[in-house]
């Protein structure tokens, strides 16, 4: 989560064989990278923060060395923190480069969010937001004006709370040998999964949260007291969040699920259902921290049991599909972060009037992409009984996913490029149309929506050595990006049928005129995504 770097860690050193003096431009700015015996450095400008931050283009005196002190992120990227030369009180401010593990190349910081073009971006400080969550233990020296953390990065203690009583008492071998053969807890640390639901949820969320305040004072886990440090959004502070909520309130950002799990049904109805339920720190992969078997319908049939000999006739699909995958419906992909959708925290039904009133994408076309919102409506209501939802002439008539490729908003954009990389929405929608829309959305102005394209591209067949620059900001290489990838896809497309709802008219063709008069259409709402 955060390191000082050193040898072995750097990613681009490792990765790109960098920090050897090269330079890495960004817009008429440049940083110059290069490693001091086990030090590493950056030559740049002291005010990129600042015209980072305001949207100033020319660099405003000399570049200075600045030394990385620390770096965010190593799964997927890898930021970069100085200490800030214009802050009396040290405060750490990013360098606004970042090492991007799928490109193997630094990019703007600004090109990693879901996040309008400048001005627009956020001040990020260290000492302000990111010490909550990227350390563990931290605290403010009152005397010294300085603020500290115990451990880099999230440790130990992130979960189970300060834990010098335990170290002290847990030196007497016959007292550790005695809670090995005893199944009584030891009381010196925290243990987040015998806390109760309410409490096992908070040490989660601490970190998990879509926060309307912060505080320099440490949440310990154990305590019931995390609204008065980092204070959740009240729902009918939502609608005004558009950066974390969609308009009925649901969470859609990921990394801040904690208020979707407390809006859960699963939750609120039965009150032991817990982010334990599903997830592990000690016994689970890295990436999603789930518990063996927590990929599969266990983990809903470790409550639902009663669905395990019944499931096919609830989900009308077949058992071993993923359309009878609990959570494809009940926990679908409508959250963003990291360049990629995530799912859904707040376990819900599908229920296609909510969600289309919502302007988000539904469960069942998630999968369906080519399928029209009618469709779904009806099978909704033969299945389930929900009353036939109210749909435009367009949703009557064009499927989902080019429907919201063309015309939605930023987020939904991302989400359908996303979905159009996903195998079991390949599997169910087929192939052969989809080129063509992710074309287009190569040429999105958000820069995570052309990223996401690129690597959706690349699952289809006969695009698998595709490739373009996705952070390239001329609009003349992404059209030319668009007629080359659409060309490739009328040489290797064999299903050239027409098909209204894919807006592909005589022999396969593109409708490019019905195309060109949805984008016009399109909601250019600015969208920034708080990660």
């Amino acid at each position: 989560m955060t390191q000082t770097p050193a040898p072995g860690n750097v990613l681009a050193e490792i990765e790109g064989g960098l920090f050897r003096g090269e330079t890495s431009r960004v817009g008429s700015n440049q940083f110059v990278l290069y490693r001091r015996d086990n030090e590493y450095w950056v030559k740049m400008s002291p005010f990129w923060r600042r015209q980072w931050e305001e949207g100033l283009s020319a660099p405003h005196n000399k570049p200075i060395d600045l030394r990385i002190v620390l770096m965010t992120g190593s799964h997927r990227q890898q930021n970069y923190w100085v200490t800030d030369p214009l802050d009396d009180n040290l405060e750490l401010f990013p360098v606004g480069i970042v090492w991007l593990r799928e490109l193997g190349r630094h990019i703007p910081q600004r090109d990693v969010f879901l996040s309008t073009k400048l001005p627009s971006n956020p001040k990020m400080r260290w000492r302000e937001k990111c010490v909550h969550c990227h350390s563990t233990g931290f605290g403010w020296v009152t005397d010294r004006q300085e603020l500290r953390v115990a451990e880099y990065g999230i440790s130990c203690e992130a979960c189970h709370g300060p834990a010098a009583q335990h170290v002290r008492k847990n030196r007497n071998p016959f007292r550790r040998f005695a809670l090995h053969t005893s199944t009584n807890d030891d009381i010196t640390i925290v243990n987040p999964a015998e806390l109760g639901a309410v409490r096992s949820i908070q040490a989660c969320a601490v970190c998990h949260m879509a926060v309307s305040r912060y505080t320099l004072r440490c949440y310990d886990p154990g305590r019931d007291d995390l609204d008065d440090i980092r204070r959740s959004p009240p729902v009918e502070m939502r609608n005004s969040m558009p950066n974390r909520f969609w308009p009925d309130r649901m969470v859609r950002v990921g990394g801040r699920e904690g208020p979707a799990v407390f809006d859960s049904p699963c939750f609120t109805t039965d009150g032991n259902f817990t982010c334990l339920s599903c997830h592990s720190m000690h016994k689970s992969a890295p990436d999603d921290q789930l518990k063996a078997g927590m990929r599969t319908n266990e983990a809903c049939l470790q409550c639902h049991q009663d669905y395990r000999t019944k499931l096919s006739d609830h989900t009308h699909h077949r058992a071993n599909s993923s359309g009878s995958r609990c959570y494809n419906c009940h926990m679908p992909h409508t959250s963003w972060n990291l360049i990629k959708a995530t799912r859904s925290h707040q376990i819900s039904n599908p229920n296609l009037a909510k969600d289309t009133a919502a302007r988000r994408p539904n469960a069942c076309n998630l999968c369906h992409l080519d399928r029209t919102l009618l469709w779904t409506s009806k099978h909704l209501n033969q299945w389930y009984g929900h009353a036939p939802a109210q749909v435009t002439t367009e949703q009557r008539t064009i499927g989902a996913g080019p429907l919201w490729a063309l015309k939605g908003d930023a987020v939904v954009r991302g989400l359908v490029t996303w979905s159009m990389g996903w195998q079991p929405a390949q599997q169910a929608a087929g192939t052969h149309w989809i080129a063509p829309y992710l074309a287009y959305l190569a040429t999105d102005t958000y820069t995570v929506v052309r990223i996401a394209a690129r690597r959706s591209l690349r699952t289809l067949p006969g695009f698998e050595a595709l490739d373009f620059d996705p952070v390239d900001i001329k609009t003349s290489t992404w059209q030319q990006n668009q007629r080359r990838i659409i060309q490739r896809w009328q040489q290797i497309t064999h299903e050239h049928v027409a098909d209204p709802s894919l807006l592909l008219g005589p022999a396969g063709r593109l409708d490019k005129q019905r195309i060109t008069a949805m984008l016009s259409k399109r909601d250019n709402t600015p969208v920034y995504i708080s990660e």
